[in-house]
């Protein structure tokens, strides 16, 4: 679905940029349909932790490596 709506982007699916085609909202709202069995919380948490995962330089390979749920609970603590 991110791929989709976003071109597979998460800073986009998260930008306010009012010109985009499609808002992240919109997205979330399919959360819990048989089109999309997850969680909005889930759609958050994973949206915020691969826009991370852009963001961080090709050496941070530690962080990488992490179970995708320790990943999450870094975010959750670094916002």
């Amino acid at each position: 679905m991110l791929d989709r709506f976003f071109g597979n982007d998460p800073t986009l699916a998260r930008s306010r940029n009012p010109h985009k085609n499609a808002s992240f909202r919109a997205l979330a709202e399919k959360c819990g349909t048989p089109d999309l069995p997850i969680s909005k919380s889930w759609l958050n948490n994973a949206a915020g932790v691969a826009s991370m995962l852009r963001q961080l330089p090709e050496t941070a390979k530690a962080f990488k490596e992490l179970l995708p749920s320790y990943q999450t609970a870094r975010l959750l603590l670094s916002s």
